[in-house]
């Protein structure tokens, strides 16, 4: 057994590198600089590309020419790698280099460079010492042991990446972020926040010529689609009417529901047989969830009035980041408990 960040080349130290892209002439695809590998008789040199895509991430392209600069007009030996085609490719490259000094045999290797402080480290290297141990073989193959050990690793690998996430979220509202962007980003990579109800997010967003959905979501119970959209968490969620003595939304929460009120009716109207091009994309009566504000220094009349204003209205929830906070702390601690 080894550490994944033994000697060799390290991705995890930082590098600063200048690196300039360009738009191609169909103003669609971005090139990236040019990179010659090799410069002697055979010219090895990569070019990697981005390519945009409406309902999904852009698309990372990789392509290594070979030439001979002896004969300039053969032609050149090309091969082209999709995205997961080149995250493969590193991987490989990083477990050769991971047991390159090491004698020939069969290995476990641990990546812990993406697990912040040294802990992690020793971690690793006490379980290497203790699976390395010679009475541990004939224990190792005994299947139910095996099952034990890999859950029990799963689930604490699990807990750290819950535990990490939300510390993440707290420290992001705490130090003032405001970019709708950003907690998008957050809750795309952790989806598990909005609640066990949900199985997946689709990478899918628009829905319609003109609508573009924040993050759409699907039903565990039934595998159709929810919607959530978020505003920034500075907005007012709540004013307060002195004069009937009353609170309502605040402006902002109110264009959000008729937003949400729009995207629904495409959904319903549109989405029931399934999206165009994804007919696996259905929704039916599809509910909402706008994440609008901060309410840690809220009363608990103005909590009230919250839960109060949600419960008039109809396939529409209105929640707060603090809100959304709370609850990803109770599915860590429902999961720390089992």
């Amino acid at each position: 057994m080894t550490q994944a960040n033994s000697p060799g080349p390290r991705r995890d130290v930082v590098q600063v590198e200048r690196i300039e892209s360009r738009l191609a002439r169909n103003g669609i695809v971005t090139y990236l600089p040019t990179r010659v590998l090799r410069s002697k008789r055979y010219l090895i040199q990569a070019i990697a590309w981005i390519v945009p895509h409406s309902t999904s991430s852009a698309e990372l392209v990789l392509r290594l020419e070979r030439i001979d600069t002896t004969k300039p007009m053969s032609p050149k030996n090309e091969i082209s790698l999709s995205e997961s085609e080149v995250h493969e490719l590193l991987k490989y490259v990083d477990a050769a280099a991971a047991i390159r000094n090491r004698t020939p045999g069969s290995y476990a290797l641990i990546r812990v460079d993406d697990v912040a402080g040294d802990d992690s480290i020793d971690a690793a290297a006490a379980l290497a010492k203790i699976l390395s141990m010679p009475q541990m073989a004939s224990v190792m193959r005994q299947p139910e042991v095996a099952d034990i050990i890999s859950n029990s690793i799963d689930d604490a690998v699990r807990l750290s990446a819950l535990r990490r996430a939300t510390d993440q979220l707290g420290s992001l509202l705490e130090s003032g972020q405001v970019a709708e962007t950003i907690y998008q980003d957050w809750l795309e990579a952790h989806t598990w926040a909005l609640g066990n109800v949900y199985v997946r997010r689709d990478a899918v967003r628009r829905v319609s010529a003109a609508d573009d959905i924040d993050i759409l979501v699907e039903s565990a119970l039934n595998g159709l689609r929810d919607v959530y959209e978020l505003k920034r968490p500075d907005a007012t969620v709540l004013n307060y009417d002195r004069e009937h003595k009353c609170f309502y939304w605040a402006h902002q929460i109110t264009k959000a529901i008729g937003q949400c009120h729009r995207y629904l009716d495409v959904l319903h109207d549109k989405l029931r047989g399934g999206l165009d091009d994804h007919p696996e994309i259905v929704a039916y009566h599809p509910r909402a969830v706008i994440i609008a504000g901060r309410s840690s220094k809220w009363t608990r009349r103005e909590l009230h009035a919250l839960h109060g204003l949600n419960a008039r209205l109809h396939g529409i929830t209105v929640m707060t980041y603090d809100q959304l906070l709370a609850q990803c702390r109770a599915l860590l601690g429902s999961v720390d408990r089992l």
